[in-house]
């Protein structure tokens, strides 16, 4: 037996350790600067002898909210809330307390933290955890680290965190930490995303966004446990506070103050048949073919990367005349069968390009430190053996002139009909490169997507008001602004299927009103019959639906027991076509995502914090997709009555329950919903004439 074993105070080093890791240097003391009834601003001392003003503002906001700025912040083509509202400031040796109808602000000035409290909840309170506080964020320190500054945020032991943009992991962000940094991720089941936001959410009341275009790093209990700390690479930190109302209210608050949202016509919400790639127009016509003697109701043809131009000179906007005939001709073609038309692009356009050298001569790319057009590789580190194009130039969205001359390619072909544009890339911004109103790529790699989204939504609402879109890949703040968004190039994969659905549930906080993603997967082989069945029966629930892949996603190539389920989720899904409106005009209204997380719908139970394998479509459908090749699934149905669309049998909410696989995928109706009697027809669809799948399913 030992007999060695000393247990030894803990050092006062260690403490200080669980309080700012190595990288942090703390602040160790605030000191009022100035205030009046529309600001205050301190000085904030930190431990290396430096220092850095702060400043704090109110916002004229129902249910309160304050915008904090230290140092010089990068805030680059987003809109911070301009409103504000004045303020009493109370000063004394201990504390400086700024108070607003709405929210007060305490700095304490002798250990440096604030705390914030809404007329209803403490929302930012001490170092100390005080557990009758209720719910709480509590804010204990302020740092800076060598390439920016960052806030430490206390969080409660049973707080969930939400948000962040199209997240590929667990809906609550709890025990994580990952760059908040744009990436063509090659994928959906890892740490790099094509969508990252800022933006934050609690369960407990508050939430937070910060406002720097800059890259970011979301820690959040990962080093330190029920610690939030947001660290920024800008030379300054701007965040914005919400302070009150349900979450449903702070995230469209949130939306009409960075980014209005749009809504999408009614062409957008039918069938949209694609694939990587069509390889010309008799490829195309043969497919059509098939789709009339299938008699598949079909809204959109995309016509994806090197279907419509050299794959040698893309983006080059050169209609490829080899392989079609004139894009007014082919365009009248599609619009005689009652299809839309949506081209796909990318912001890169090839150096053997006539249109390069017109950017080129007129400055409208991107330059090295040195002022030459930044030579840009177009395929992502990732892909190596993937073939290498002819390098590009990178259009530089902070030229108003390249702006503008980026909009006039599009002119001609929204004149001659398409209706949409699919918005490929804009992620991989290399940092070494420089922009025309002095940003360099570090700067501007995430907030790039806004703008070159922003650009071809301008141009399409010029030309067609309200009934063009863009679908969208990549995005910052604005995706609500620029519908749709569509969840990246997934693998052919069950746990593809899961992380997509995990990506819209996620980005659903601040993010996109309207967001699909490819169905049966994009990257991979051919899917499995009974993968293509599942993801397509989960797509046809979200406001939007594509087929796409590297391989034939058009349902005839898969077994004849897939055809039949098929055609019946499409026919309920048009048959419902008053309700997906309706919620799509809802979620315009009310700045609220299509496709959302339970939790969303019912904030008051706790049940639903953490499901992430089901969802809400507009606000009277529960979706419970099958998201493995497993027999059967456990699903939840929040408090209410339900109708079982499969069976048409009546369930009671609030309750878990378990259910065999079946030909159609879990989705309940509220009865109280005004929809009811259209719902029960639409139950008559998948009832009346049962189909044979999963007879044949049970029997492999």
């Amino acid at each position: 037996m030992r007999n060695d074993l000393v247990i030894v105070p803990q050092p006062e080093a260690l403490q200080d350790r669980a309080i700012s890791p190595p990288n942090q240097i703390p602040a160790i003391s605030i000191r009022v600067k100035e205030h009046s009834t529309e600001h205050c601003e301190w000085l904030l001392d930190f431990s290396d002898a430096s220092q850095a003003v702060m400043r704090i503002e109110a916002l004229d906001l129902k249910q309160g909210g304050w915008l904090l700025q230290i140092g010089e912040s990068f805030i680059h083509n987003q809109s911070i809330p301009q409103e504000r509202v004045a303020m009493t400031v109370t000063v004394s040796e201990e504390l400086c307390i700024l108070a607003t109808p709405h929210s007060e602000l305490k700095i304490h000035l002798k250990t440096p933290y604030l705390s914030i409290r809404s007329p209803h909840k403490t929302l930012v309170h001490s170092p100390e955890l005080d557990l009758n506080v209720g719910n709480s964020l509590r804010s204990y320190s302020f740092f800076r680290h060598e390439s920016g500054f960052g806030i430490n945020l206390e969080l409660h032991p049973q707080e969930w965190i939400y948000g962040g943009g199209e997240d590929f992991g667990a809906i609550t962000k709890n025990s994580r930490f990952y760059n908040i940094y744009n990436s063509d991720s090659l994928g959906v089941n890892g740490q790099a995303r094509y969508h990252s936001m800022p933006y934050f959410l609690s369960n407990r009341g508050w939430s937070v966004a910060c406002l720097d275009a800059a890259p970011g790093r979301l820690d959040c209990g990962f080093t330190r446990h029920e610690i939030l700390t947001w660290a920024g690479t800008a030379p300054g930190l701007t965040l914005f506070f919400q302070t009150g109302g349900t979450a449903k209210e702070k995230i469209a608050q949130f939306r009409h103050l960075i980014a209005p949202p749009h809504n999408v016509p009614d062409w957008s919400l039918g069938l949209w048949l694609s694939r990587c790639y069509y390889l010309d127009q008799a490829d195309i016509m043969q497919e059509l073919e098939k789709v009339e003697e299938e008699e598949l109701p079909l809204s959109v043809l995309v016509m994806d990367a090197r279907t419509w131009m050299d794959v040698k000179t893309k983006t080059s906007f050169d209609w490829d005349t080899n392989r079609y005939d004139p894009y007014e001709t082919f365009f009248a073609t599609l619009k005689s069968r009652g299809l839309e038309v949506c081209l796909w692009e990318n912001p890169y356009v090839s150096c053997l390009t006539n249109l390069y050298k017109e950017g080129v001569k007129k400055g409208y790319f991107a330059t090295t430190k040195e002022g030459e057009v930044y030579p840009y590789d177009s395929v992502p580190t990732g892909l190596e053996g993937f073939p290498k194009p002819p390098f590009c130039g990178l259009v530089d969205f902070t030229n108003p002139e390249a702006w503008a001359w980026w909009k006039d390619q599009h002119r001609p072909y929204i004149r001659a009909g398409v209706k949409c544009f699919k918005t490929d890339f804009g992620e991989e911004i290399p940092e070494d490169a420089f922009f025309f109103d002095g940003s360099s790529g570090w700067e501007i790699r995430n907030v790039y997507s806004d703008f070159y989204n922003d650009c071809v939504m301008e141009v399409l609402q010029e030309e067609l008001g309200d009934q063009g879109v863009v679908w969208a890949r990549s995005g910052w703040f604005h995706s609500a602004k620029n519908p749709i968004k569509w969840g990246g190039d997934s693998q052919t994969t069950w746990r593809a299927l899961r992380a997509s659905l995990r990506a819209g549930l996620s980005q659903a906080v601040g993010g996109a009103l309207f967001w699909s993603h490819d169905i049966g997967g994009f990257y991979g082989p051919k899917p499995s019959s009974e993968l293509y069945l599942r993801w397509f029966q989960m797509g046809l629930w979200g406001s939007h639906a594509r087929l796409h892949g590297t391989t034939v996603r058009e349902p005839w190539y898969f077994d004849d027991f897939v055809l039949e389920p098929f055609k019946q989720a499409l026919a309920l899904r048009l048959h419902l076509f008053p309700y997906f409106r309706h919620s799509c005009d809802l979620a315009y209204q009310n700045a609220s995502s299509f496709l959302k997380p339970l939790w969303l719908y019912d904030e008051d139970d706790p049940v639903c914090e953490t499901i992430d394998d089901q969802f809400v479509a507009g606000e009277d459908v529960v979706v419970a997709p099958f998201l493995s090749p497993e027999a059967g699934r456990r699903l939840y149905l929040p408090k209410g009555q339900w109708l079982d669309l499969r069976t048409g049998s009546i369930m009671e909410g609030n309750q878990f329950m378990v259910t065999e696989r079946t030909d159609h995928l879990p989705a309940f109706s509220k009865v109280s919903s005004s929809f009811h009697s259209l719902f029960e027809k639409a139950s008559e669809i998948l009832t009346s004439n049962p189909q044979p799948y999963m007879k044949k399913y049970k029997n492999q």
